[in-house]
């Protein structure tokens, strides 16, 4: 008799990178009316608040209630929430109390997976219910002073004096050399560290693979001159969630060659991430550690 048995699929013993559990996070717009919204999810681990993502876009709302929810109002809701999550982040998710009685977190599930990221995206798609089905990506993607302007208002939280400290002018750190002004894009320094945050989130590689480009030669540059003892290149990568898969393909076959020259460096640290909540995360820690 034939024994076919190995093909079978075989269980697997081993345990996933990540387990915890994820949260809807529910908007109720009108709260004479029980009905609720998922708008995003939380990530807690051990009960405590990690990672969280909140929709971009809430096109159904407007099925619902018309002129009377616009894209600036949702803009505006958007913002002040992420902010508070973004203060919220290690603290008890359970407690967690919005400046709005219309925003709560709900019942935790199980969550597991090869990263947070990824059981944040898995939850992300399969629960939020106020992005229109078909939606079109965002094809201007997330612009880098719209990143920056997002990146301070997390670090500001996270850091409070530190950030104050570490932060460089908006419109570059100049030196001056032989009676010139030399203008060099650095986002933070600390004497230690010179790092430098990118949007590479852009629907043309060539904007993408520029900003790159250029904050690594003011990087390098910067550390020969100031004698930093580490450079530190904080991307936000394009994700389907907000540009069409092709140009993330695109993006991705780039950059898997780039970065991979980056990180054989010991004197360039490297953080990337499709949100600026977790690229954030990457910042503080490179921040706190060289204290």
């Amino acid at each position: 008799m034939m024994n076919l048995s190995h093909l079978a699929p075989q269980p697997s013993t081993a345990s996933p990178e990540f387990e915890g559990k994820w949260h809807p996070i529910e908007f109720q717009p009108d709260l004479s009316v029980p009905q609720r919204f998922v708008i995003g999810v939380a990530i807690a681990q051990k009960g405590k608040l990690t990672h969280f993502r909140v929709a971009n876009e809430a096109g159904r709302l407007k099925c619902f209630y018309g002129n009377r929810f616009s894209k600036e109002t949702w803009a505006w809701m958007h913002s002040e929430l992420t902010t508070e999550l973004a203060q919220a982040k290690g603290t008890a998710v359970l407690r967690y109390l919005s400046a709005s009685p219309q925003i709560g977190i709900g019942e935790g599930h199980y969550a597991s997976g090869s990263s947070a990221d990824a059981a944040l995206s898995r939850a992300f798609e399969r629960v939020v219910t106020v992005v229109t089905d078909g939606r079109k990506p965002r094809t201007q993607g997330i612009a880098q002073g719209e990143l920056r302007e997002t990146m301070a208002r997390m670090l500001k939280l996270r850091m409070n004096t530190r950030y104050e400290s570490i932060s460089q002018p908006e419109a570059g750190l100049q030196i001056s050399d032989k009676g010139q002004m030399h203008t060099f894009d650095i986002t933070y320094d600390d004497h230690k560290t010179a790092s430098c945050v990118v949007s590479a989130c852009y629907a043309g590689l060539d904007t993408a693979r520029l900003n790159v480009m250029e904050a690594t030669t003011d990087l390098e540059t910067f550390m020969r001159i100031r004698k930093r003892e580490q450079i530190g290149l904080a991307v936000l990568t394009p994700s389907t969630d907000l540009l069409p898969a092709e140009t993330v393909r695109t993006w991705q076959d780039w950059w898997a060659n780039y970065s991979y020259k980056l990180r054989k460096s010991d004197l360039v640290l490297l953080a990337e991430a499709h949100t600026a909540e977790n690229l954030a995360d990457q910042v503080v820690d490179w921040y706190q550690d060289s204290q």
